[in-house]
């Protein structure tokens, strides 16, 4: 794979993460917390700035 392709799969999951964790309900807390780090990772992978 090439630069932008995997820039674009990358850009996928993020964004598949983030739909999962807007359709998580609060009291799932676990699953949140490892989704976060999961995105953290990809966007950390990809480049972009991650406020904390």
């Amino acid at each position: 794979m090439d630069k932008q392709t995997d820039k674009t799969s990358l850009l996928e999951e993020i964004k598949a993460l983030e739909e999962r964790l807007l359709t998580l309900p609060d009291n799932q807390f676990e699953e949140r917390i490892e989704i976060r780090k999961k995105l953290i990772r990809k966007r950390i992978e990809l480049g972009q700035t991650i406020n904390i």
